[in-house]
């Protein structure tokens, strides 16, 4: 809790194995609380994104709506993007990375 860091107990790898939603509990902590994901446990967020795919999609549901409704939600946003795991919870957002974006000059902003 003082280095505001997010940790698996144990062996990370192996608590993601034994249940792939506790990456999204990690990332949804972290973003509730302005945490950082501690680097062994990003690192085994990364190396299992892809069995998230093993769990319900309410499930899954559930927890990115607390996400999207934390304090910090970009930046849990970006932990989604950044561990592996945003291409598989909302393929749509990852879609539109890399997409140019044309802003009009001539558009007058109100005050």
């Amino acid at each position: 809790m003082e280095d505001k860091l997010v940790r698996a107990v144990g062996e990370a790898k192996l608590r993601f194995e034994e249940d792939a939603l506790r990456m999204m509990r990690a990332i949804r902590i972290a973003s509730q609380l302005g945490f950082a994901i501690e680097e062994a446990t990003f690192r085994a967020i990364q190396a299992n994104a892809g069995t998230i795919q093993q769990i319900s999609i309410e499930r899954v549901r559930d927890e990115l709506l607390k996400i999207m409704a934390s304090d910090f939600a970009a930046d849990g946003y970006l932990l989604l993007r950044n561990t592996g795991l945003g291409k598989y919870v909302l393929p749509e957002m990852e879609a539109a990375f890399g997409v140019e974006q044309k802003s009009r000059e001539d558009i007058i902003y109100m005050t």
